[in-house]
């Protein structure tokens, strides 16, 4: 099973999702599998909450565009 963000590309981990965020969104996070959780990502605040803000606004989109298969 995986996660769809349109039908050529498929979101089958935590790493697909955050290579995902960063090559369309340009948000960089980092996937948990890196800490030993293989469902989870870290994310900085390390920027303006203008930028904060529309990074959110993007991923909400993102993960409300997603079809699970």
């Amino acid at each position: 099973k995986a996660f769809t963000a349109d039908k050529s590309v498929t979101l089958a981990s935590v790493d697909d999702f955050c290579a995902h965020l960063l090559q369309h969104l340009h948000v960089a996070v980092v996937p948990g599998s890196e800490f030993g959780d293989e469902f989870g990502m870290r994310v900085s605040y390390a920027s303006s909450i203008e930028a904060i803000a529309h990074a959110m606004d993007g991923m909400e989109n993102l993960l409300e565009s997603l079809i699970f298969e």
